[in-house]
């Protein structure tokens, strides 16, 4: 019975999972919208109920419902598909892998997301409504409800963007119509297209003339030519259908003109500012623009507009016109334009359309009321009411400011509740829902509220204020933090107030003015500012970039009225003025060093790494001005944006003047024809694009306006970097729309140019030219004329025609430099060359220029170097006619007098991890006078200088040999070095042979048995000391003792050679059993010689196999015979595992470091005396060192002797740079150090593996 059971509940099991095996779910990945559709999909159903569920996360529930599929009725429930692809594909539910299936049954579930994120989708199935044994599958989707598009299908007629105005078609052509979906609407392949054509006849005939399924993308309609009517107006109407769900239609409808006149043009008239809705106020003039479709084969000549048959003289295709009429209640705009083929001039093209625009008066008879009349500033709640406001187009929306500064969100209540701060009265701004605003004044009195100025006080505020933001009460919350910010007045205070503000993020607009006008109040009541003060503020700057960010991101900039958005960029304004104001005051001599108050150079690429990776709290310990800049930087990017949200081309520039800078916003049309050139605001700059750029720039933009904002400063924004200022104004050049930032880092292939003045005072004075002995009319300085007391100007003679004056001068990269002569006695023949190899005979090539005597104005002759690099510049001077008599000239020679200068333009190239001026990116103008400025061509649109100085021009010496413009190695006295370097070592080597008996080994014997000693494993070194008598004459005698036992050695000393002298160190071995470590030593002699006693420093005894070793340090005079025996004790440490720091104390260490560093790589090493040994055998005797000394001085100076080469006068010599350039200096004594190092170390190591000694 039991087997009988499991069978039965087995097959059960199977069954139920055979029905629900093959369960799937299918939805979209991503929805842009908030209710996706869900498909459930079975192979097949069971003949029994079965319930199925559908939940989102587990938690939200979906659907549930109970099917009966023996029912005719419940089965309807769940559709039969025979191809599940193409159901997926009618609703919109893509799936790119291979489906389970293709027949079965499918239910549709629709749910409706009110957040965005990710969303498990979960499907149950099972008998009877338990969930026990449920059949489960599930999915995932995002959704981002940002669209909220519907799903039903919504077609238009391509190419019309709107179908009340007609498409223009001349006749005996075909038309070819075809319908796309304006966005993604999910339908099945079987789509029904029904196209019908009504007449404008007075019949009014319906002719239905198509009727076709049609595939993917949609159906299309042809006209033939034949079937075209002349001169009539048709209209032709699409309606769609789907056949697998007819309730799914969708209509659209468009107008087409036939005519058999010219070609006809497609116009559309756009609204850009007062026309929304086509509604428009007289307070403001009306912005519309024109628009050709199809237009981009023909070239527009002529744009026509009129104004209720009045016709506007000297417009564009952008009409801005002002209603002086104020009762007119609707106008009329017409726009007739005339057209050419751009490749076909007699191919002529017309159109034209009309809009008509009606009046909106907007509210009026408003009236508000508050209450109480008054109060005090941020304890006070007012109550507003506006009512009897007279409106045709609501919501009405009410601001409220105080001088232009919006206080408070606007809203659509009639009702608010408020608080206000310290003022008599408000305005309130009633707009309608195409923003025509009207102001009411409501005048209420609302006192200060006052803060202590005492730290309990301050401190309470600012915790009151963090309560505020905590909760969101932004407006009390700000109206308390003005008050704070009055009372910061050291940087203890200044910290606690920003880290409360910091704490919360503001979201909206209204929040953005009140930040901004608070970091403007933080930042004048810290005058004068000091780093630590940046590094705050630098943060609230960081939190007014980041609120510009989100609100931008929610395109809620643009809902800020005009009038509120233009008191807050002020204030950016005022606070970049301030920052560029305190940096005139920072000495550029601090900033060259290690210095409190701005950048320190030398460490400038470690501090730019730092800044870009500190947080903000740590930045307190930097210096901050450049990240300040940075900070401060992106917020005036993002006000550009905004700006170009509401300057428009054609509306006129838009002017700032701080006393630092002059600002310039100008917004034109990319799509014009012709350059766009205008001036800054201060005139001291000249930008052009060109039409090949503003091409481009439309290509990467993807849009036809630019808002082009110009910046002069008078002061350099980059003033931490160590280079002169230039003289010409810093111009920043930058480029917005209003979703759209310009890289600066972005090249462009067709040059920007710009023209820079200098920063001189220049009068419009000039030379005279009818009277050829007038002067020029005195004026500021210009380096077009020359000055007496000027280096870079040359007075100079030639006394024959055939002589030739020579001057070389250096030209730097992508620069110009202008030779201009200003009196000559003759004509000269002037050439100058870039050139490494200056040859006389190069004055004789055609390429030379004529300056003629009589000079009206001076003559410039301009070269430009498009290198890389810095090259030598030569320039060549003789006379012009050979054959001229020089009867005049004989005494005194014929005289002429030039000047030189320089020219360059430079861009600041943003790149990591150094930021600088450089010149490569830009190109100066071959101009021959700079009087009216430099002109400049860059490859990059960011932030610009030009300079103009003189540089200086050497004579050149006509006796050198000009043929040699490089200076010849000088081999001779390489091979005279290397001969005195053979016979210093073959000496060196011949001495070493005589004198190698010094390091025999020494004699050593048991003192009291007079046995030799044989050697072993126990080594024992010696060291004496370094006093003049130090050494000795006599042996010496050590005395050991360990284990209770005592053993006494004797080292005798050779008696013709003396080695135990000062400075040196000698050593003996000894067999293990003789001595145990650790042992007691004791040290005397045997009064033998004429100087017996010395002085001894050390005593090592080493154990070579256990590596036991014990350090004596005696550091006296031994006086004593073996009688007198004072026993010694030490400490045995391992050498291989023990530091010297554990062993030495730090004298010992450090004239042992000096001896083995500074002795071991200087020049002098012969003549410090010998080197200790240690204990691994490290020393060279005094013939080795004196070795490698001569081979490194013999290195040194053949390389000294390459690279200054044979001894020239400076004034031949063609480079003469490395003379006098520290840099190459430098460089040459880090090369000679280096080599003399490779070599110590090789020979060091060649002389340690020859090993000729035998020391142990």
């Amino acid at each position: 019975m039991q087997k009988t059971n499991f069978y039965l509940i087995a097959f059960i099991f199977l069954d139920l999972f055979a029905l629900f095996s093959n369960l799937n779910v299918f939805t979209n990945r991503v929805h842009e919208h908030g209710n996706p559709k869900i498909i459930i999909t079975l192979q097949s159903l069971p003949k029994e109920w079965f319930t199925t569920k559908v939940t989102l996360n587990e938690k939200i529930l979906v659907d549930y419902f109970q099917t009966n599929a023996s029912e005719r009725q419940e089965s309807l429930l769940w559709y039969k598909t025979k191809n599940l692809t193409k159901t997926l594909s009618f609703f919109g539910v893509r799936y790119d892998a291979k489906l389970p299936y293709e027949q079965c049954f499918f239910h549709i579930c629709k749910a409706n997301f009110l957040s965005s994120g990710f969303f498990n989708i979960t499907v149950l199935v099972t008998k009877d409504g338990s969930f026990e044994n449920e059949n489960k599958t599930t999915t995932y989707t995002f959704v981002r409800p940002n669209l909220h598009i519907s799903c039903e299908p919504q077609i238009d007629i391509s190419r019309c963007h709107d179908s009340n105005q007609p498409l223009h078609y001349e006749i005996a052509k075909v038309i070819v119509l075809r319908a796309f979906f304006l966005q993604h609407c999910p339908m099945d392949t079987l789509i029904q297209y029904y196209w019908t054509l009504h007449d404008s006849t007075e019949s009014g005939n319906t002719l239905t003339i198509y009727k076709i399924k049609f595939l993917p993308p949609g159906g299309r309609v042809i006209i033939p030519a034949y079937s075209q009517p002349n001169n009539q107006t048709l209209m032709i109407a699409l309606l769609i259908r789907s056949a697998f769900d007819p309730l799914r239609t969708a209509i659209t409808k468009q107008t087409i003109v036939f005519s058999s006149s010219r070609q006809l043009l497609n116009l559309n008239i756009v609204c850009v500012s007062n026309c929304i809705g086509r509604k428009y106020t007289v307070e403001f003039p009306i912005h519309l623009k024109g628009q050709c479709s199809r237009c981009i084969n023909k070239k527009i000549t002529t744009w026509h507009w009129k104004v209720d048959n009045t016709r506007v003289e000297g417009a564009s295709k952008r009409l801005i016109f002002h209603v002086n009429d104020s009762k007119k209640r609707k106008i009329t705009i017409n726009l007739n334009v005339e057209a050419v083929n751009r490749y076909n001039s007699n191919i002529i093209y017309n159109g034209t359309t009309l809009v008509t625009m009606e009046k909106n008066i907007g509210p009026s008879n408003s009236n508000c009321t508050i209450s109480p009349k008054s109060g005090k500033a941020q304890e006070t709640q007012f109550f507003l009411q506006c009512r009897q406001s007279q409106a045709r187009f609501k919501p009405l929306q009410y601001c409220i400011g105080v001088n232009n500064f919006l206080i408070d969100e606007c809203r659509t209540d009639e009702e608010i509740l408020v608080r206000l701060p310290p003022t008599e009265r408000i305005t309130v701004m009633v707009c309608d829902n195409f923003n025509v605003c009207q102001d009411v004044t409501v005048y209420v009195d609302v006192r200060r509220f006052e803060v202590e100025d005492t730290d309990i006080a301050f401190n309470e505020a600012l915790s009151q204020a963090g309560y505020l933001l905590e909760y969101a009460d932004w407006g009390q919350a700000f109206l308390l933090l003005y008050q704070v910010a009055k009372l910061i007045t050291s940087r203890e205070r200044l910290k606690p107030f920003i880290s409360t503000l910091c704490e919360y993020q503001p979201h909206t607009t209204a929040q953005l003015t009140h930040l901004v006008r608070l970091t403007k109040r933080v930042v004048l009541s810290l005058e004068p500012l000091d780093d630590l003060d940046v590094s705050a503020i630098t943060r609230m700057l960081n939190l007014i970039s980041a609120t510009f960010k989100i609100v931008i991101g929610s395109n809620e900039l643009n809902t800020l009225m005009d009038n509120y958005y233009e008191t807050m960029v002020n204030e950016l304004w005022d606070i970049l003025n301030k920052f560029n104001s305190e940096w005139e005051y920072i000495p550029k001599s601090q900033c060259r060093a290690e210095s409190e108050s701005c950048l320190n150079i030398d460490n400038f690429r470690n501090r730019l790494e730092q800044m870009s990776t500190l947080r903000p709290e740590g930045l307190e310990h930097i210096n901050n001005w450049l990240h300040a800049q940075w900070k401060l930087s992106s917020c005036l990017v993002y006000v550009g944006m905004g700006s170009a949200g509401r300057l428009h081309p054609e509306e006129g520039p838009k002017l700032l003047e701080r006393s630092t800078f002059n600002i310039r916003m100008e917004s034109f049309d990319l799509d014009n024809e012709g350059n766009i050139e205008f001036e800054s605001a201060d005139s001291m700059h000249t930008i052009l694009f060109t039409e090949k750029l503003l091409q481009e720039m439309r290509q990467r933009i993807r849009t036809d306006e630019v808002l082009i904002f110009v910046r002069s400063h008078k002061h350099s924004q980059y003033w931490w970097y160590p280079e002169q200022d230039a003289q010409t104004q810093v111009l920043a050049v930058n480029a917005f729309t209003s979703n759209y930032i310009w890289q600066k880092t972005e090249k462009v292939l067709e040059p920007f140019q710009y023209i820079s003045k200098l920063k001189m005072n220049f009068s419009a004075g000039e030379y005279v030219n009818d009277d050829p002995n007038s002067q020029r009319l005195q004026r500021g300085i210009d380096f077009d004329d020359p000055e007496e007391d000027v280096e870079n100007v040359i007075h100079d003679n030639v006394f024959s025609p055939f002589e030739v004056r020579m001057y070389r001068t250096e030209l730097y990269a992508h620069s110009v430099v202008g030779v201009t002569f200003t009196h000559v006695d003759i004509d000269y023949c002037v050439l100058i060359r870039m050139t490494n190899v200056p040859k006389l005979e190069d004055i004789e090539t055609d390429s030379t220029c004529l300056v003629k005597t009589r000079l009206k104005q001076p003559t410039t002759i301009l070269l430009r170097n498009h290198c890389k690099k810095s090259q030598p510049v030569y320039i060549y001077v003789r006379a012009a006619n050979l054959s001229e008599s020089w009867n005049t000239f004989n005494e005194n020679g014929a005289f002429f007098s030039f000047s030189t200068e320089i020219r360059s333009c430079r861009a600041w190239k943003y790149e990591r991890p150094e930021p600088s001026w450089q010149n490569f990116a830009c190109l100066p103008e071959m101009n021959k006078s700079i009087y009216f400025g430099i002109h400049c061509k860059c490859n990059y649109i960011g932030d610009f200088d030009a300079d103009a100085m003189p540089i200086i021009a050497l004579p050149m010496n006509l006796k050198c040999h000009l043929e040699r413009p490089v200076v010849g190695r000088n081999y001779q006295m390489i091979i005279f070095f290397f001969s005195i370097y053979i016979f210093s070592v073959l000496f060196i080597f011949l001495n070493m042979k005589r004198i190698r008996y010094f390091d025999k080994r020494l004699y050593v014997e048991i003192y009291e048995g007079k046995k030799f000693c044989y050697r072993g494993d126990t080594l024992i070194l010696f060291t004496f000391g370094g006093r003049y008598n130090a050494g000795t004459s006599a042996n010496i005698i050590f005395s050991f003792k360990s284990l209770g036992k005592v053993l006494k050695v004797i080292a005798y000393q050779h008696p013709m050679i003396r080695n135990f002298e000062r400075n040196h160190t000698f050593y003996f071995r000894l067999r293990r059993h003789l001595i145990k470590l650790p042992t007691q030593i004791s040290i005397s002699h045997d009064y033998s010689g004429i100087y017996p006693h010395f002085f001894c420093r050390t005593v090592i005894i080493c154990d070579t196999l256990t590596e036991e070793t014990q350090s004596f340090r005696f550091q006296q005079w031994i006086r004593r015979s073996s009688n007198d025996a004072q026993f010694k004790s030490a400490n045995i440490f391992y050498r291989g595992t023990t530091a010297d720091t554990e062993i030495h104390r730090w004298k010992p260490r450090f004239s042992k470091s000096i001896e083995s560093y500074m002795g071991n790589w200087y020049l002098f090493q012969p003549l410090i005396g010998p080197w200790r040994f240690g204990i691994d055998r490290s020393a060279l005797c005094r013939w080795e060192r004196s070795c490698i000394f001569f081979v490194k001085l013999f290195f040194s100076i053949c390389i000294v002797v390459i690279f200054f080469g044979k001894t020239e006068p400076i004034a031949c010599d063609p480079s003469p740079q490395k003379y006098n350039d520290i840099d190459v200096v430098v460089r040459l004594c880090l090369i000679c150090y280096i080599v003399s190092a490779f070599v110590q170390v090789s020979m060091e190591t060649i002389f340690k593996i020859v090993g000729i000694y035998d020391y142990v």
